[in-house]
C-alpha cells in the first residue's frame, strides 16, 4: 500500500525531475522513497538516514508499498552515501535548514572529469556529456575561457556551457577579466601580453546576473604566493610577468568600469 505524502513531501515530490537518479536525504520513515519509487519515473531511487530506526522504518514502507526492489536503502551521514555523479536530484525534505546547509556545505557533489589520452598523455576534462545526462538543476563550472583537449566535443569550455544552457541546465562560471573579448586590445597594451583564451562578450550577455569578485593587488599577490591560483614552479613566472602589481591595478580598474 501506497503511503500518503502531507502537503511538504506531495510539494517535493513534484519537483524532482523525472528521468534521472535521485536520492532522499534523511529520508525518515522513507515515505517519499517509496512513492518516488512506485512511480516508476526514476532509474534509480536512493533514501538515506543517519539513524538506523527510522531507516528501518523506511524498509517497511518500502516492503508494505511493493516497491523494495526499485529503491536502495543507505545508513550515512548526508551526502556522504552517494557517489559523485551517482544522482541528478537530492531531496532534503526531512531535515532543518540548518542541516541541510550543513549537509550542502559539507559534501558538495562533484563529477568525475573525463579522462583524455592526447599525445601520449592521460588529460582530465570535465565529462559534458555526463553532466547532460544527469541533468542537475544547477551546476559550477570553473574557468569558462579554457580551452579543452583536442577530441573533445567542444573547442573551448564556454561552448560547453552554451550546450548546458540548451539543455535547461543553469550554469555558475567565473572567468577573469582578461580573457573578455572586447576590452583584448586594452589587456594586451596594459600587460603586452597577447591573451589568447578569450570568450566572446555575448557569452555575457547570456548571464542573468554579473558579479565582480573585487580583490586588491595585495590580496591577489597574497593568493597567488600561496599557490591558490597557479602551481607553485608557475608563481614566480607569473609575478614576474602578467600579474605586477602595475598591471593588476590597471586591470582592477578595468574591471571595476565595465
Amino acid at each position: 500500500m501506497l503511503p500518503t505524502l502531507d502537503a511538504r513531501l506531495a510539494a517535493a515530490a513534484e519537483l524532482v525531475r523525472p528521468g534521472q537518479p535521485v536520492a532522499d536525504i534523511g529520508c525518515d520513515h522513507g515515505k517519499l522513497t517509496a512513492v518516488l519509487a512506485a512511480s516508476g519515473r526514476y532509474p534509480k531511487v536512493i533514501g538515506a538516514d543517519l539513524r538506523p530506526g527510522p531507516l528501518s522504518k523506511a524498509r517497511q514502507t518500502l516492503e508494505h508499498a511493493n516497491c523494495q526492489d526499485r529503491a536502495e536503502l543507505r545508513l550515512g551521514d548526508g551526502l556522504s552515501v552517494l557517489s559523485a555523479g551517482e544522482v541528478g536530484s537530492i531531496v532534503l525534505a526531512g531535515v532543518s535548514a540548518q542541516t541541510t546547509w550543513e549537509i550542502l556545505e559539507k559534501a558538495p557533489p562533484v563529477i568525475p572529469r573525463r579522462k583524455i589520452f592526447y599525445k601520449g598523455k592521460e588529460l582530465e576534462e570535465m565529462d559534458l556529456d555526463t553532466i547532460i545526462r544527469i541533468h542537475p538543476e544547477i551546476v559550477i563550472v570553473d574557468e569558462l575561457a579554457h580551452t579543452n583537449v583536442e577530441g573533445s566535443r567542444n573547442e573551448k569550455r564556454w561552448q560547453d556551457v552554451m550546450d548546458l544552457l540548451d539543455e535547461g541546465i543553469n550554469v555558475i562560471s567565473a572567468v577573469n577579466i582578461q580573457h573578455i573579448e572586447s576590452i583584448n586590445e586594452e589587456v594586451q597594451g596594459i600587460s603586452g601580453i597577447e591573451v589568447k583564451e578569450r570568450i566572446p562578450d555575448s557569452v555575457l550577455e547570456e548571464a542573468d546576473e554579473v558579479v565582480n569578485i573585487d580583490l586588491t593587488a595585495e590580496e591577489l599577490i597574497t593568493r597567488l604566493k600561496a599557490g591558490k591560483i597557479y602551481r607553485p614552479d608557475k608563481v614566480a613566472i607569473a609575478l614576474n610577468n602578467f600579474f605586477k602589481t602595475e598591471n593588476i591595478l590597471q586591470l582592477r580598474e578595468l574591471a571595476l568600469n565595465l
